[in-house]
């Protein structure tokens, strides 16, 4: 396999975020994949950003996030934002 050809899913963020959608294809029909290409949307953004659970709960941080707050993903994915 060359490594020059394949797309990393960073490449993959990139393309969808300059054309504003994806193209479906077959590889992006396995959940594995998806939730790997939403990190690495969440880790590549600069600003501190946090995806919630339906329970307000902290599912993912973004890299910045940690950084900014100076903070981990054990210190912070599950924390409540629900009172």
């Amino acid at each position: 396999m060359d490594i020059k050809k394949e797309k990393t899913n960073q490449d993959k963020t990139a393309e969808i975020c300059r054309n504003g959608k994806q193209k479906p294809d077959s590889e992006n029909t396995n959940l594995d994949e998806v939730r790997e290409f939403s990190e690495n949307i969440i880790d590549t953004v600069q600003e501190p950003l946090l995806a919630l659970d339906q329970d307000l709960r902290v599912a993912k941080a973004s890299r910045s996030f940690y950084e900014f707050f100076k903070t981990t993903s054990d210190e912070s994915v599950n924390f409540s934002y629900k009172n």
